[in-house]
């Protein structure tokens, strides 16, 4: 029995690890590769679910690989065939990851390592594409990529988060076996390049909250065939207001060609088409459609709207990409954050996009998804992407599950003309690459100054006309590339007290370890939350009716964040919270989960304190107390404050019950939508601890939110016996004989032992 037991243990170990690597063939595609031999490649999905253009072959799977310390590789030619030959890797995970080498000891050999390094492939391009051209694409390369195609250079990127591709058709065989090479050069001072939290020579004062490097080809390469003419990319603007959709539409034409617009609803009808003529030399085209009765993108129902659009030109080429849209529109004003025109309220938590075995990539499609599908479970409708921007298919998720998304842009370290040019550059390429997405709400450009601050913590925005300068440039810059969403300008550390400048929100980092500390913070915040308050503003701006967010928070994991949310629920300003943070990271253990995507022990439900409508009490009574509370009533009160957010519900009715009563208690009241209602409960105090159920029913008698307290009070006497003068004065003569006769005494008793 004890020997099948062991091999069961054994079973269920090995069944982790490969869970862990995320290597079986579950997870993964057979093919052929350029090694004659059968391999399974990963991450096997279409890398761009936005921008869906067929035919397509991933170029995912084992490539050679070898690192170029001494940067010989440019002069000796390594870029002709056969002369990366080192070793294998596997595309698309960073050359730091377990993935990447199957946890061999390659792994710990690099993790490490930041330089130059080389990849090289073959792949064959299939002869059904004669006629085409054939587009070399990567989603994305950190951080200098150069490449050549059968040994001819091709062109170079520079940027670690967006994707760009070569037109390569000139340089490659049809049906024949072709060879790609790409140098990759991810710099050891990473301190100016948009890096976001990845570890580099150069230690800022955060360095403490750095991660592992990815590096090289960390997402999917792929080959495409397209038309001469063709689309090169589109902009979609849906419009909630007026039941419309715009299309902003980029093309290369070499004749006259017809462009068709087809817009299906989220059952797949055919609800609006359009046909375009386009002469050549056009460059872009605008156009719009009505959507009748459109169903609209919210957290509760994700509709997206399907588009193909399609381009013919005189010659009969086709060139077909399919997209989608969701009908969505996000505006803030009057301290309000408004989603299709109705208040929301914000539930987040921030997420850094680490993984244990693949780092910077996810390791499977269905893990990204689970990721989202977990936030949603736990009743978040936002998640912060902090300073990084992740895979395609992650906003791919959020768009089709329903889940808003706070963007950061990842940051540089110093503030230089050059990292100032690579920000700007790469900023750019961002939003033109993200704007289409219905998930993502909000741009937030900076965090705490890093990148212009030179590492310290300091109010440095306030300090430097230049840095303020630099700021407004990129914030209008976003705005110019997309002005319907919300921008924060930077998302300021509590002790950056005057940061924001021309913000759409206004928000906060609050850390406390303790309840006192975490309310003070939260009344100074509400203290200056005014029309023309300069708090948290630079000089020259004030604060104009944003909302405001606590877009970090938490010290404590899963043990703090019920009194932590609990307590900011009770402040009518506060219309959002952004947790520190979904799950762990490497050495940082701030999650609601472990870095396996393991929810930590709780004593409560997460959903219970992730809801739109929430009751919330002073947190000292979530827990029960061993010591009780000295109250000088026989009545007990408490405030109750009923945040109601969930609907339009305006009166109901205020239920209570003492653990072991008999007796409900309700009384009826009255609640204003997309406000902080505050009542008093009060019942005679009970002798002992007990447990107070308080819940919140509509007049239906559906509960809208509800709370559990707990109550351990001791009534002190406060009838006091009146005592007159003559009490007092009999008292003092008392006292005063009692001290003469002690005295007299104690003298006697000396003299007595003097005469001895």
């Amino acid at each position: 029995m004890n020997r099948y037991f062991n091999c069961l243990l054994l079973l269920v170990a090995a069944n982790l690890l490969l869970s862990d690597l995320a290597v079986n063939v579950n997870m993964l595609v057979k093919t052929n590769n350029l090694f004659n031999a059968e391999i399974y490649v990963p991450r096997p999905e279409y890398p761009r679910p936005n921008f869906i253009r067929s035919p397509w072959l991933s170029l995912n799977g084992f490539w050679y690989f070898q690192i170029d310390p001494e940067n010989r590789g440019l002069n000796d030619e390594w870029y002709l065939q056969g002369r990366v030959n080192q070793q294998h890797i596997l595309v698309p995970f960073p050359w730091q990851s377990k993935l990447a080498f199957n946890a061999s000891s390659n792994y710990s050999n690099l993790v490490n390592y930041r330089g130059v390094a080389w990849y090289q492939r073959e792949f064959v391009v299939p002869v059904e594409w004669a006629g085409k051209r054939v587009i070399l694409n990567f989603a994305g390369v950190d951080y200098h990529a150069m490449v050549w195609v059968n040994e001819k250079y091709v062109g170079e990127h520079f940027g670690g988060y967006t994707c760009f591709s070569f037109d390569i058709t000139d340089h490659v065989k049809i049906g024949a076996a072709n060879t790609v090479t790409v140098r990759v050069y991810d710099p050891p001072d990473t301190s100016e390049i948009p890096c976001g939290k990845q570890r580099s020579l150069y230690q800022p004062v955060w360095e403490n909250v750095k991660f592992t490097s990815s590096s090289g080809l960390w997402r999917t390469v792929w080959i495409e065939a397209r038309s001469l003419s063709h689309i090169v990319d589109f902009y979609i603007i849906p419009n909630v207001d007026e039941s419309t959709v715009q299309f902003k539409i980029n093309i290369s034409l070499i004749s006259t060609s017809t462009l068709t617009l087809k817009v299906f609803d989220p059952f797949n009808k055919l609800v609006a088409i359009k046909h375009l003529s386009i002469l050549p030399g056009e460059k872009s085209v605008e156009t719009s459609m009505h959507i009748d009765e459109p169903l609209l993108w919210s957290p509760e129902n994700p509709h997206l709207y399907n588009v193909s659009i399609t381009l013919i030109d005189g010659s009969g080429n086709i060139d077909e990409v399919w997209t989608y849209f969701g009908m969505r529109k996000i505006s803030a004003g009057k301290g309000k954050i408004y989603l299709n025109n109705k208040p929301i309220y914000l539930m987040g938590a921030l997420v850094q996009g680490y993984n244990p075995s693949g780092i910077y990539t996810s390791p499977t499609d269905e893990y990204i998804k689970r990721d989202i599908e977990t936030a949603k479970n736990l009743g978040f409708n936002i998640l912060r992407m902090h300073v990084k921007i992740e895979d395609p298919r992650f906003y791919y998720w959020a768009d089709k599950l329903g889940m808003l998304i706070w963007q950061d842009i990842p940051n540089i370290e110093r503030f230089t003309p050059i990292s100032r040019a690579n920000f700007e550059r790469e900023l750019k390429e961002i939003i033109l690459q993200l704007r289409n997405h219905p998930s993502i709400i909000a741009w937030c450009i900076f965090n705490e100054e890093w990148g212009l601050s030179e590492g310290k913590m300091s109010d440095e925005i306030a300090a430097s006309s230049q840095i303020r300068d630099f700021v407004k440039k990129m914030t209008h810059l976003v705005r110019q590339l997309d002005p319907h969403r919300l921008i924060v300008d930077n998302s300021p550390a509590w002790s950056q007290s005057h940061s924001h400048m021309e913000t759409d929100i206004c928000d906060y980092h609050p850390y406390a370890s303790n309840i006192a500390t975490w309310r003070e913070m939260l009344e100074e915040i509400i203290k200056n939350t005014y029309n023309g308050s300069t708090f948290n503003f630079a000089p020259g701006y004030s604060y104009a009716g944003q909302p405001v967010i606590i877009s970090e928070c938490g010290i404590e994991g899963i043990n703090g964040f019920r009194w932590t949310i609990n307590e900011l629920r009770k402040y009518q300003e506060i219309v959002g919270y952004i947790y520190t943070e979904l799950y762990d990271v490497e050495h940082e253990y701030a999650g609601l989960m472990t870095y396996n995507r393991v929810l930590k022990r709780g004593d409560y439900n997460i959903t219970k304190v992730n809801t739109l409508d929430y009751l919330a009490v002073d947190s000292e009574y979530l827990k029960a107390s061993i010591f009780p509370r000295v109250i000088t009533q026989t009545n007990f009160t408490i405030n109750v404050y009923f945040s109601h957010y969930g609907s339009e519900e305006e009166r109901g009715y205020l239920c209570w019950k003492l653990d072991g009563a008999d007796v409900e208690n309700k009384k009826p009241v009255n609640f204003t939508p997309y406000k902080v209602n505050t009542y008093i409960l009060s019942f005679p105090a009970p002798q002992s601890l007990v447990k107070l159920r308080i819940w919140i029913e509509d007049e239906r008698g559906c509960v809208l939110a509800e709370q559990t307290a707990y109550i351990n009070v001791t009534v002190e006497n406060v009838e006091k016996e009146i005592v007159d003068s003559s009490s007092y004065f009999a008292y003092i003569v008392c006292a005063v004989i009692i001290l003469v006769v002690a005295y007299i005494s104690y003298r006697a008793f000396q003299y007595k032992r003097f005469k001895k």
